[in-house]
């Protein structure tokens, strides 16, 4: 059985380095420009998707197979069950994420690192809105507990806290001094930022005044004063 963090037979892959060399997930280790996994990845987009606009319970292959233009016993082609789409459409969500905004990430002066992380973030959520407010549905903690496997569950949340650790060590390389100040609480600095660029999808709009990348920056200007100033 295929599982979320194996590799898939007939696909390329890399080594990835740097900050996304911690994870553990399969995504993260293919081959992006691979053909192979066109359609593969076409389906999990739309399995995205469809698991959080219609809940995964109440969606069908038949359904995610009309979403992309396919039969449904196509899909089998590439996972063997719904559980198994539905755990590698998680790992999908994460690696895609992670990948955007960690890769290349140890090209940027530690000091700056910080700031450009949470500039793709932020970019992240506006580039695609329906698709990262449907991700933000699937790798609820929550969710993720309910509906995946034990193992399944427990990798991905672990990706979910590396990302986080990431997030932190970055923190104190950007200001030192907060590890050693008493009046700031490093974990709720780090919650707030993060908070703040993960949740530009919920009221980022396309036609709105400022683009996603006016956006980004005004977040770098706003993490910049949490935690330097």
């Amino acid at each position: 059985m295929t599982t979320a963090a194996s590799a898939i037979p007939g696909t390329a892959s890399r080594n990835p380095g740097g900050y996304l060399a911690s994870f553990n997930l399969a995504g993260i280790s293919q081959d992006p420009l691979d053909d192979e996994l066109a359609t593969r990845n076409r389906l999990l987009v739309a399995a995205v998707k469809l698991f959080a606009d219609r809940g995964y319970e109440s969606s069908s292959m038949r359904e995610l197979a009309a979403e992309v233009g396919v039969k449904a016993p196509a899909i089998y082609n590439h996972f063997e069950s719904k559980a198994d789409v539905l755990a590698t459409a998680v790992d999908y969500a994460l690696s895609d994420f992670l990948t955007t905004v960690l890769g290349g990430l140890e090209e940027f002066e530690e000091s700056q690192r910080l700031f450009e992380l949470l500039r793709r973030h932020a970019r992240y959520k506006t580039n695609d809105v329906a698709l990262a407010r449907a991700q933000d549905k699937l790798v609820d903690a929550d969710f993720m507990r309910r509906v995946l496997p034990p193992a399944t569950y427990d990798r991905h949340l672990a990706a979910l806290a590396g990302y986080r650790a990431i997030v932190r060590d970055l923190t104190i390389a950007a200001a030192p001094q907060a590890d050693h100040d008493a009046s700031v609480n490093v974990p709720v600095l780090v919650s707030a930022l993060i908070e703040m660029v993960d949740q530009v999808s919920s009221w980022f709009r396309p036609d709105g005044s400022l683009t996603g990348d006016e956006i980004a920056d005004q977040c770098v200007v706003l993490a910049r004063r949490m935690v330097v100033s």
